[in-house]
C-alpha cells in the first residue's frame, strides 16, 4: 500500500510514509500535542530530513560496530517518562495508543547513543579547552549579578557507581509518581533530600554555572530536570526570581574596616569635620591603625566572599574611598576600599565549576565536529527524495 511506498531512499534504505507517521506520533506523545492539532508541511519536511540524517548516522555507527548497552537505553526511557510526567507503564500505554511500542522507542534511542558515542570517540581526545576560553565563559555568565532566586531543591548523593544510579532512578521515579498524585515538591524534597531544602535570595553568581544557566530557563513554579552537581543529582523548583544589575562581582579588592571614636564633648558638626579631614588623607590605608580601633583587613576579597552587611557599602565605594557603615553615639563604623585589583575570572570560581564549564565547551566543540562529520557523510551518500 501507499504506507510502504518510499518517499525517500538513503543508501538503499527506504523511508516510507509510515516512518514519517510514526515519528509524528512520537512527537505528539513527547510534546503532549493533541491529534486535533495539525502539523505544518514544514514540520513534516523537517521530520523527513531528520530521518534521513538518522539513517546516515546509523549506517556509520554500524560501520564502526558501535554497541550500546540496554542499561543506557533503559536510562533514557526512564528519563523520557519523567519528562512527560508519566510512569514507565503509562508511557508505554501512551505509545501503544499511537500505534507505537517500547521497541520502537528503544531502537531510536540506540541509534542516537551509538552516534553520540562515535562522535565522542572520534573527536573528543583531540579537542583542547584553554584557560582563556574558560575565563571568557565565566566572564560572560558571572559578571552579571543576573537574577536573585529563591527555590526548593532536592539533592541525592551520587558517586557514579551503578548501585548509586539505580538508587537515584528509583527515587526519582517515586518522586515523579507522587508529584503526579498532587504532592508538593517541597514536602517530597524534605522527605528524600539531603541538606537544606529551601534556598532564599541567592544570586546566580554564587551558584554553580550549570545551575545558574538552568534558572535562566525556568519559569516560576517550574520543576527542573535532574542535573549532576558536585557529587549530587539535583532537582530544583523555582519559587521567585528578581532580575539584578551588572556589577563587578568577581572584582578583587583590599578592604579595611575600623571604628572612629569621638570624645563625649563633640557635637555632630565636630564629628563630621574630623571624619571629613580624615578621609581626605591620601595615605589613609597605610595609617589605618593610627586613626581607627578594631581594624579588620579583608585582602584580595570579592563581593561574593565579603560579609553580607558590608557588601552594599563596598559596592558603593570607589578605589581609595571611605564610607560609613553605621553611626553610634560616640563612634562611627567605617569601611575603606584601599585597592581594586584586576579581575581573575578563572580562579574566582571553584575547580568543580571550571570542570563543568570545560565540559560545556567540549560539548559545543563536539557539536561543531558532529555537524562537519554529518555534512561530509551526506556528500558521499546516495539520497533520492520522491515527494
Amino acid at each position: 500500500g501507499t504506507d510502504y511506498k518510499p518517499v525517500a531512499i538513503v543508501n538503499d534504505v527506504p523511508i516510507t510514509p509510515l516512518d514519517i507517521e510514526n515519528r509524528v506520533s512520537l512527537l505528539r506523545v513527547m510534546n503532549n500535542i493533541p491529534d486535533t492539532v495539525s502539523l505544518r508541511p514544514q514540520d513534516e519536511q523537517k521530520i523527513l530530513s531528520d530521518i534521513i540524517d538518522e539513517v546516515i548516522k546509523q549506517q556509520e555507527a554500524q560501520r564502526f560496530k558501535v554497541e550500546v548497552s540496554q542499561d543506557r537505553i533503559d536510562e533514557v526511557f526512564m528519563t523520557a517518562s519523567r519528562n512527560i510526567g508519566l510512569s514507565p507503564a503509562k508511557f508505554i500505554q501512551k505509545l501503544e495508543s499511537k500505534g507505537l511500542d517500547r521497541k520502537f522507542f528503544d531502537k531510536l534511542t540506540e541509534r542516537k547513543i551509538a552516534w553520540d558515542d562515535l562522535v565522542q570517540g572520534r573527536y573528543a581526545r583531540d579537542i583542547t579547552i584553554s584557560t582563556h576560553e574558560i575565563s571568557q565563559i565565566i566572564q560572560e555568565t558571572s559578571v552579571n549579578d543576573g537574577a536573585i532566586v529563591s527555590y526548593n531543591q532536592l539533592r541525592l548523593p551520587y558517586d557514579g557507581s551503578k548501585d548509586s544510579q539505580e538508587k537515584i532512578k528509583k527515587t526519582l521515579f517515586q518522586i515523579s509518581e507522587k508529584l503526579n498524585q498532587g504532592n508538593k515538591f517541597e514536602l517530597l524534597a524534605k522527605n528524600f533530600s539531603e541538606g537544606d531544602v529551601g534556598v532564599k535570595n541567592k544570586s546566580l553568581v554564587d551558584l554553580p554555572p550549570q545551575l545558574a544557566e538552568l534558572f535562566k530557563t525556568l519559569a516560576i513554579g517550574q520543576i527542573s530536570q535532574p542535573i549532576q552537581i558536585d557529587g549530587y543529582v539535583t532537582v530544583v523548583e523555582l519559587l521567585e526570581k528578581e532580575e539584578g544589575q551588572k556589577s563587578f562581582i568577581h572584582q578583587r579588592m583590599d578592604i579595611k574596616t575600623g571604628v572612629l571614636e569621638f570624645d563625649d564633648a563633640f557635637d555632630d558638626t565636630k564629628k563630621k569635620e574630623i571624619y571629613q579631614n580624615l578621609i581626605m588623607k591620601s595615605d589613609l590605608c597605610n595609617e589605618y591603625d593610627d586613626y581607627f580601633s578594631d581594624v579588620k583587613h579583608y585582602d584580595n576579597i570579592t563581593f561574593a566572599r565579603l560579609k553580607q552587611e558590608l557588601v552594599p557599602v563596598a559596592k558603593a565605594a570607589a578605589e581609595g574611598e571611605t564610607r560609613i557603615i553605621s553611626e553610634e553615639a560616640n563612634q562611627w563604623n567605617v569601611l575603606t576600599v584601599c585597592h581594586i585589583k584586576d579581575i581573575d575570572y578563572y580562579h574566582d570560581v571553584s575547580e568543580q565549576s571550571r570542570k563543568d564549564i570545560r565540559n560545556q565547551l567540549l560539548s559545543r566543540k563536539l557539536s561543531l565536529k558532529e555537524q562537519e562529520y554529518l555534512r561530509d557523510l551526506k556528500k558521499s551518500a546516495v539520497i533520492s527524495i520522491y515527494r
